[in-house]
């Protein structure tokens, strides 16, 4: 499987775990210009911005230690004009990341949710 395909499903595999952990899903890549942002969902108080990233080891470092700060500007810039979009000025948000795994072995993928893995500031 290729890495936009694989990027995909994890992607798609991602807003089926927020789903069961009873987000509703509002977008899915939703482009803002030119930036992207995976997933965006109610968690029932506030808007939350998602970032999916998935790895096949642990070679590189973890999933979540790729959303570097260039990554993390992108998605606040998107989501602002998100915000604006949909006129949720009064809106909370919050910026969480979902951590697909595919690792070899008996079970072969794992997913980690990090809600409020990073902040505007």
């Amino acid at each position: 499987m290729d890495r936009r395909a694989s990027g995909t499903l994890a992607e798609w595999m991602a807003a089926a775990f927020l789903r069961l952990k009873e987000y509703r899903i509002l977008e899915r890549g939703y482009r803002y210009r030119t930036k992207e942002i995976d997933i965006i969902a109610w968690d029932g108080r506030r808007v939350v911005f998602v970032e999916v990233k998935f790895r096949r080891s642990g070679r590189w470092g973890t999933p979540a230690e790729a959303v570097d700060m260039r990554k993390r500007r992108q998605i606040l810039f998107a989501a602002r004009g998100y915000l604006r979009e949909h006129s949720l000025h009064d809106v909370g948000c919050r910026f969480d990341v979902v951590e697909v795994f595919f690792e070899d072995g008996e079970f072969g993928l794992r997913l980690n949710h990090i809600p409020g893995a990073f902040s505007e500031s």
